[in-house]
């Protein structure tokens, strides 16, 4: 973040540390001073705005639509005040971010997929006059473990050597032209957007993505119908879908002999205070629920097995 008036961070957290359940799930925080209430939630909301946290799930979303929210900032609290604003707090289901998913969608698409203009290939060439129909290439991704189709649409404009398309994502009503620029850290950034975007590839060659919008983390890659997850395979050929860290099993979304898809919620564990979606790693039956709702599992601990369909 850098140094920034009125704004402190402390962390106790470092590159190979550890965090265990036995203590407090804060990773850091974030403190803003001021000389009056709204001159430090002001600063503390655009410092939250330029947070980045990456991989784990956080709070830093919610934290800063708290902060801006104007119940909070005149000072009315009492124990409801998250419940009652729970949608205007973005604390209840998100759909998935399209924006997100066509940045990802067009970086794929330029190192995978489009060959470029100095290619040999002429069906790769995406540029080339044709009498048929428009070309346009669809790609199926996951998006937060949900399958959905990005569409890249022909050249709208060239700036320089970069090729500017636009993308489509019609489940979600979305086109826009997405431009991408890295830098010398690995992240990916876009450009001339209204809202700013960072990405990161999990890997030089990888194609899986964490995007942050907003401060939301959505995670994406490209959609393999042959990918079989083989560190959720149990001894029997069967998914078993584990829990991530210790932590108390909340709730149970499913049942042995009930039949699941691909990305559909099983179960929620309660860790660290805050709640963890487990999801099907692929279609399926549910052959076995280990646990009930309260008990306890453990890092790593199976909660719900899949068979194949």
């Amino acid at each position: 973040m850098g140094a920034t008036p009125g704004i402190r961070v402390d962390s106790g957290v470092a590159e190979g540390g550890s965090v265990t359940p036995h203590y407090d799930p804060m990773i850091a925080k974030v403190i803003a001073h001021g000389a009056t209430r709204d001159e430090a939630l002001d600063r503390l909301s655009a410092a939250l705005r330029r947070t980045i946290v990456a991989g784990p799930k956080s709070n830093v979303r919610f934290l800063r639509l708290l902060a801006d929210h104007p119940e909070f900032r005149a000072g009315k609290l009492d124990t409801g005040l998250i419940e009652r604003e729970k949608v205007a707090l973005g604390a209840v289901e998100q759909p998935v971010d399209a924006e997100a998913v066509a940045f990802a969608v067009e970086d794929i698409f330029d190192r995978k997929i489009s060959a470029g203009p100095h290619s040999s290939d002429p069906w790769a060439q995406t540029d080339a006059f044709s009498f048929g129909e428009t070309r346009v290439s669809e790609l199926d991704v996951l998006a937060e473990g949900k399958r959905v189709c990005g569409r890249v649409l022909p050249i709208a404009q060239r700036e320089g050597d970069l090729a500017i398309r636009e993308i489509e994502i019609a489940e979600y009503a979305y086109r826009d032209a997405i431009i991408i620029e890295g830098s010398p850290s690995g992240l990916l950034h876009r450009r001339n957007g209204d809202t700013p975007i960072v990405g990161k590839r999990l890997g030089w060659d990888s194609d899986e993505y964490l995007v942050i919008r907003n401060n939301r983390q959505t995670r994406v890659s490209l959609f393999d119908p042959f990918d079989v997850d083989l560190d959720a395979m149990d001894d029997t050929g069967g998914a078993a879908v584990k829990s991530p860290m210790h932590g108390k099993l909340v709730a149970l979304m499913v049942k042995p002999g009930d039949a699941v898809a691909r990305g559909q919620k099983l179960a929620v564990v309660e860790a660290m205070k805050m709640e963890h979606t487990l999801v099907a790693p692929r279609d399926g039956v549910v052959a076995e629920v280990v646990g009930d709702v309260g008990a306890q599992v453990g890092e790593g601990a199976k909660v719900v097995v899949l068979a194949e369909a």
